[in-house]
């Protein structure tokens, strides 16, 4: 019983990566320039309090996780779940940013909210 329990909550977690990688693509791609705005401002922000800047699509994917994660069920995804679909995702969107997009990792350094509940 336990492992057809085990079985169920990992197809619910792959499930849930799956519907946030694919609202995180269609987000960033509709909302592309209201998306750099915020993260100019988060980085301005972060330089206030002598935090490093981040790469603008980085900043960009980040918020746009954070404005989805009230709207789609992300309770089963870990951090390390949710830097995984980001860095995903921001590889199949460079075209969409100007500046260059630096590495593709996504870590604890970053000092937002987390995406667990």
């Amino acid at each position: 019983m336990q492992s057809v329990h085990a079985q169920m909550l990992r197809e619910q977690k792959q499930h849930q990566e799956q519907s946030l990688r694919a609202a995180l693509r269609l987000r960033v791609r509709r909302s592309t320039a209201a998306l750099i705005r915020e993260a100019e401002i988060e980085n301005t922000a972060r330089a206030q309090v002598g935090k490093a800047k981040l790469p603008l699509d980085l900043a960009a994917h980040i918020i746009a996780v954070h404005q989805l994660k009230d709207r789609i069920p992300t309770d089963l995804l870990t951090q390390k779940d949710a830097a995984r679909v980001i860095a995903h995702v921001r590889e199949q969107n460079l075209s969409l940013f100007v500046e260059d997009t630096g590495p593709t990792r996504v870590g604890p350094e970053l000092d937002g909210p987390t995406l667990t509940r």
